[in-house]
């Protein structure tokens, strides 16, 4: 203990600048820290976060990531720019929650489980909030990340990771039923996996759940079939890499879906603005972006994106949300961002009631 102490004094003696901290990779004797040491470590070197240490962090950090190789896909169709209006002013700070208070399914915070489907929720989250923003609030619904992850033929692995943009598009060719939480009632297909803090369903295995099989029928007693009870997307696109066509697709149009890789300091992130300096890469996660904002560190503001995670309500800050560094691609966050726009049903047809997010 004496010893791991002294590497940590050693290896991080006084926070670095946010330039610092970027150039200089992390050491090689930092990465054999585990646990505490390495929480340790971390703050000790930087201030732009804050890591905490619990049990087996990195171990649940890679049952719920996905395959690195779906960040590398670059197929889809382009958001162009006579699709843009560039007129209107970008605020500083932004927060799609504030901006559209009726849909509360921004706000709602999912569980991917032991599972790394991470790309199939994220899709869901901002399918359903696009729906509810582009229907004036008139249509308040979670849509099923489980009918993604289960039945969209060429999207991917299922818990192994997928494709956000195919996501995106069998929305638009197939259709997506409504969804929920594990074990919710009033929706077609809610999530397949229980959430492993609670230990009332059980254990958790200690490794991926198996990808569940693809059922194209409604839960038992629920109200409608399968193929009345689904939504639909106009479109489906990737925005370029560009900040300003960022900020102005989620102003316009609601959350966008991104995704970056992931580094193991990450699995540590308790709150504050996520900032790596790199090491051993573990694989992907999708997640939603839900706006923007500046916190100032050590005198210099710091940009950030602000993102609702799928870890459930007992991990981030705020009960499930973290922010990572804005401007730089950092982790490459900026560089696979998928969108798309939505078929507006009217609204008679709309699904079950919008389920209250869990007490963390």
């Amino acid at each position: 203990l004496i010893l791991i102490a002294l590497v940590v004094t050693a290896l991080a003696q006084q926070p670095l600048s946010l330039k610092e901290y970027l150039e200089q990779p992390i050491p090689e004797e930092a990465e054999n820290l585990s646990g505490e040491a390495f929480a340790e470590f971390l703050n000790k070197r930087q201030s732009f976060f804050t890591a905490k240490y619990t049990p087996n962090a990195l171990n649940i950090l890679k049952m719920r990531v996905m395959e690195s190789r779906f960040l590398d896909n670059e197929e889809g169709e382009m958001l162009k720019e006579e699709d843009m209006d560039f007129s209107e002013e970008i605020p500083v700070s932004f927060d799609a929650r504030d901006k559209w208070p009726k849909c509360t399914s921004i706000g709602f915070i999912r569980d991917q489980s032991h599972c790394g489907s991470c790309w199939a929720v994220s899709s869901a989250e901002t399918m359903s909030d696009r729906l509810c923003v582009q229907s004036n609030g008139t249509i308040k619904v979670l849509l099923s990340d489980t009918d993604i992850l289960a039945c969209c033929p060429n999207c991917g692995a299922g818990c192994g990771g997928g494709h956000t943009i195919r996501a995106w598009e069998y929305f638009k060719n197939t259709g997506v039923c409504t969804g929920g939480l594990y074990g919710t009632k009033d929706s077609c297909k809610p999530y397949a996996f229980y959430p492993c803090k609670d230990e009332s369903y059980g254990k958790c295995p200690k490794d991926s759940f198996p990808t569940p099989k693809c059922r194209k029928i409604c839960q038992y007693k629920y109200s409608k079939k399968y193929a009345d009870d689904k939504y639909y997307a106009n479109s489906a696109y990737r925005i370029p890499q560009n900040e300003t066509w960022i900020k102005l697709e989620i102003m316009r149009n609601g959350p966008v879906t991104a995704s970056f890789r992931i580094y193991p300091d990450f699995g540590f992130y308790e709150k504050g603005v996520y900032v790596t300096s790199g090491g051993r890469e573990l694989g992907g996660h999708a997640i939603k972006i839900i706006g923007w904002g500046t916190e100032k560190v050590n005198g210099t503001d710091l940009p950030y994106w602000l993102i609702a995670n799928s870890w459930g309500t007992d991990w981030g800050e705020n009960n499930g949300y973290f922010r990572i560094l804005r401007g730089q691609n950092h982790c490459q966050i900026e560089q696979k961002v998928i969108a798309g726009m939505i078929k507006v049903p009217q609204p008679k047809s709309a699904g079950p009631p919008l389920q209250p997010n869990p007490s963390s």
